[in-house]
Parts: C-alpha cells; sequence; structure tokens
C-alpha cells in the first residue's frame, strides 16, 4: 500500500471530526482531492441551525501551507474570508454563513500526539460551477446569456466596492438554484478598501488560472490599479467566448510567452514597453469569430456575441470595454435575438 500524502493525512484528520463548533456534522470531503485550491482543503457538512440540516461548504486552512514561503496562500486565505465576510447579504456574492474561526483537532501521530488549530470559514453550497455547466449536457443560448448577465452583476458589485478580482474563470462562478450565480474564490483578489493592498509580495503576484489572464496581467503590470480593474473585463470575455464555444480563447490567442518576456524589464520602464509591444500583439492574434468554433450559432445571433466578447477580449487594455451600462446593454440584444430564434418563450 502506497504511503499518505501529507494533503491525504490532513483530510482524513478533519473528516474524523464528529461536529465542528457544536454545529456542523457529517464531514466529508468535497470530492477524493478535498478541492483543487492552492492553499485550502474544503469539506461539506450539515448545519444543525439551518431547516432540515441544510448541507454548507467547510474551507480549512491547508497546514501543508504553513511554511514561511507560504505567506501569500496564508493571506490569500484569509484575505478571501474577510472579503465574502464584508460582501455579506449582497446579490451574485457567494452567501457567506460563518466568518474565520479556529478549531484545535487533535493530530493523532505516533508516538506523542498533539492539538493543531485549523483555520475555516464556512459558504452556502451551490449546485454547481458554470465551468461544470459549460461541459455538461444542459447548455442552452438562453441559459448561456442570462447565467452570462448575471455573472457580469456579480464582478460590477465587486468593482463598485473596490474590489479587483483577478481569477475571474468559469469554475470561480457558482450556480445556485433559478439559475442565480454567483462569484467565488477571492484568494487572488486586490481590496482597495485594505490598506494591506500595498504590500509589495500582494501587489507583484497573480496566482491565477493562466488560461484567463489579461496581457497586462501575464506581463506583471498588476501592480497598477488601473490594470487590476481592466484585467477582469478581459477575463469577462474569455469566459463569454467559452460558454459559447466550449473552447478556451488562449487556445487561438497564445500570447503568454511575448508577454512573461516583459517581467526582467525595470517596472519605471515595463508599461512603456508593454504599450509598445501591444501593436505587435493586436497584429499577430486575431480574435476569432464564434461562428468559426460554433457554426452552430445563428448568423445574426453570432455577429452580436462577437461584437460584446471581442469588446471585453480586446487585447489592447486601453481599447477594452469597461462599461458595464455598454455590457449589458448588449446583453440585452443577445437575449431578445435568441428568444426571436427559438420561437418560444422561457
Amino acid at each position: 500500500m502506497p504511503a499518505l500524502t501529507n494533503k491525504e493525512i490532513w483530510l482524513r484528520i478533519i473528516e474524523s471530526e464528529k461536529v465542528i463548533d457544536d454545529r456542523f456534522f457529517d464531514i466529508k470531503r468535497i470530492d477524493p482531492n478535498g478541492g483543487s485550491g492552492q492553499f485550502s482543503l474544503v469539506f461539506l457538512a450539515k448545519d444543525k441551525m439551518s431547516k432540515r440540516n441544510k448541507e454548507v461548504v467547510l474551507k480549512f486552512y491547508n497546514p501543508n501551507r504553513m511554511s514561511a514561503e507560504d505567506k501569500y496562500f496564508y493571506d490569500a486565505f484569509f484575505r478571501e474570508g474577510e472579503i465574502l465576510n464584508s460582501l455579506r447579504g449582497k446579490r451574485n456574492i457567494l452567501p457567506f454563513i460563518k466568518g474565520i474561526e479556529t478549531i484545535n483537532i487533535s493530530v493523532p501521530i505516533s508516538p506523542t500526539p498533539f492539538v493543531l488549530p485549523f483555520n475555516y470559514y464556512v459558504v452556502h453550497k451551490a449546485k454547481c460551477s458554470v465551468a461544470d455547466y459549460i461541459y455538461g449536457n444542459s447548455t442552452t443560448l438562453i441559459k448561456n446569456i442570462r447565467y452570462f448577465r448575471e455573472m457580469c452583476k456579480g464582478i460590477q458589485r465587486i468593482h463598485a466596492q473596490k474590489i479587483a478580482h483577478r481569477d475571474i474563470k468559469p469554475h470561480n462562478f457558482l450556480v445556485f438554484d433559478y439559475g442565480y450565480i454567483c462569484v467565488s474564490d477571492f484568494g487572488s483578489a486586490r481590496d482597495y478598501r485594505m490598506a494591506t493592498h500595498l504590500i509589495s509580495d500582494y501587489d507583484n503576484s497573480v496566482f491565477a488560472d493562466p488560461t484567463y489572464l489579461a496581457p497586462e496581467h501575464c506581463a506583471f503590470l498588476c501592480y497598477s490599479d488601473e490594470f487590476n480593474f481592466f484585467a477582469d473585463f478581459f477575463s469577462l470575455g474569455c469566459v463569454l467566448f467559452e460558454l459559447f464555444t466550449q473552447s478556451q480563447l488562449k487556445n487561438f490567442i497564445p500570447f503568454d510567452s511575448e508577454c512573461n518576456s516583459l517581467v526582467s524589464i525595470d517596472k519605471k520602464h515595463r508599461k512603456n514597453t508593454f504599450t509598445d509591444a501591444l501593436i505587435n500583439l493586436t497584429n499577430k492574434y486575431l480574435l476569432p469569430d464564434i461562428q468559426k468554433i460554433n457554426p452552430g450559432i445563428p448568423k445574426y445571433l453570432h455577429q452580436e456575441l462577437n461584437k460584446l466578447y471581442k469588446s471585453l477580449a480586446e487585447l489592447d487594455y486601453r481599447k477594452r470595454e469597461r462599461n458595464f451600462e455598454n455590457i449589458f446593454r448588449r446583453i440585452n440584444i443577445c437575449e431578445k435575438l435568441i428568444l426571436i430564434y427559438s420561437k418560444k418563450k422561457y
């Protein structure tokens, strides 16, 4: 039998708890790996204080990330919990149940067992992520565009609170009942309401999925306030493209290497160099038409979808659509076209 990994040991130790905080019981990992996060272990549990012992999600900080080198991840865990707590009750944001708590769990390691503090917080359980929806069997044109509207509402709300998400992707939007979508996973976010957003390693790090990163983030221009917010719109464009094609946009415009090469340039000169590089990027990489990837999209609809996603996924941040009123107006046009095309009410 192969030796257990450290992560598996921690997962089993937490699962062995019969009840946490005299409230959460029947604890089990959310999947065999305990989630895919870089700094957390995720569990399902039943909540005694809810009707019919509703199932909720417990997110623990991974003890494997306790070294000095993992300070960013430790900060990210607490930053995520603090942001969710501060946005409690706001629509389209993952509903928060219980703030960051510490529980002492006995670690039965021979020959000397010891007690270790575990940090965790609790959120509502979703039906699935938008990524699950995209690659499942229930996608429809009308649900696609309505889900996207809900996603944009979530990002609009956090931007209004001076928070840049910085890790927008289908996995980080959660689907609840009746098509209600919530933004989640704020570990890489920058909260400009907090003084800690000026910490240097926070400024110069983007631990996000490179598949959805904007050119300015690939070039590590994330220390600039404007770039952090501009980049969220690019990622939204990537998500919209994937909703209607089941393909990732970066497969067609793999510009990462050109942008990554700018990282070695001094910060003071990097922005000007990057601005010059954008000319080459926009000439080299043309955003593909949605209908070429998904020929089943009606022509008059695909033209409007192209306008919307290309305005968001514009490589040159200076030309990128950043006005939510315009975005919602274009979403409404697409929705009307879908309803006309379907010839039935939803």
